[in-house]
Order: C-alpha cells, then sequence, then structure tokens
C-alpha cells in the first residue's frame, strides 16, 4: 500500500493546472526556467544510496536538466521558429 505522502504527492501533479493540463485553454511550451522549476517537487531521486534533494543543482543530473531547459528556451527563440516546432 502506498504511503500517504506519495499518495498525495501523486494526487498534487495530477490535479496541477500548468501549461500542459488539459484545463488549459492554451497550450504552449515550457520555459527553461518553468522547466527547472517543475523539477523541484521533492520527487525522490536516489544515486549511490544516497537522496537527491534537487535534481537542477545535484552534480549527476544538473547539466541534463539545464540541457534540456536550454531547449524549451529555444523553442521561444523568434530566430529558431523555422527549425524548432511542438505540435
Amino acid at each position: 500500500m502506498p504511503n500517504s505522502a506519495a499518495s498525495s504527492t501523486s494526487k498534487k501533479r495530477r490535479d496541477s493546472k500548468g501549461p500542459h493540463s488539459k484545463a488549459s485553454t492554451s497550450v504552449r511550451p515550457l520555459t527553461g526556467d518553468e522547466y527547472l522549476e517543475s523539477l523541484r517537487d521533492d520527487r525522490e531521486v536516489w544515486i549511490y544510496g544516497e537522496r537527491v534533494k534537487d535534481v537542477t543543482t545535484h552534480p549527476a543530473f544538473r547539466n541534463s536538466a539545464r540541457s534540456v531547459a536550454r531547449l524549451y528556451d529555444a523553442l521561444h527563440d523568434p530566430k529558431y521558429k523555422t527549425v524548432l516546432t511542438t505540435p
């Protein structure tokens, strides 16, 4: 049986009204900052027996997180409009 903390966190994620939720009237890609902030949600990540408090600052994950954030930012940059598209 899942513990109540995990259950409430999962419910919180399902109920959120972010830019990609079904309740949103328009869908737009996240910005890089929004993406990084979305990763700071107390998710449970472990590496080598250590709990990772923040994947955006931990040495094992920060560069990957920043790379994806740059891709999200590129979606908002007009100079990439003809190269990068989203549905």
